[in-house]
């Protein structure tokens, strides 16, 4: 892991030398997810030990940790289940559009699903798997 990263999440969250050489990959992943919710929320840290590359670097990290959360097998059932429904009103759609059923098709106009950064990270892995 580089040691710009390291010693910018250091500056920017204000950690001892202990602490931050304690610091494994996942405990890296979690520093890094703090500052992106702090900065979301408002609270002004010193962001000056980043650069913009070294700053990449660490959401680069954070991705790679999301990334790893499951296995392939396990988000191919994971995503082929999230999209189950969707794709099921979908077809039934397209078989009425196209006169192969007489059942109306779904009065349906959105479908909405609220998820997390992992789910959407495994989505696009998986649909651009190949």
């Amino acid at each position: 892991m580089a040691e710009s990263v390291k010693n910018g999440t250091k500056v920017a969250l204000n950690l001892t030398d202990e602490e931050i050489g304690r610091a494994d990959f996942i405990k890296m992943s979690q520093y890094v997810d703090a500052i992106l919710c702090l900065q979301f929320e408002g609270v002004t840290m010193d962001m000056s030990a980043f650069t913009e590359q070294t700053w990449q670097n660490a959401l680069d990290l954070v991705k790679r940790k999301v990334q790893l959360k499951w296995t392939p097998n396990t988000r191919a059932l994971l995503m082929s289940k999230l999209l189950r429904r969707p794709l099921e009103l979908i077809s039934q759609k397209v078989d009425h559009f196209l006169n192969r059923t007489v059942q109306p098709p779904p009065t349906l106009k959105y479908v909405v699903y609220a998820t997390h950064d992992a789910q959407v990270e495994s989505l696009m892995l998986w649909l651009l798997k190949d």
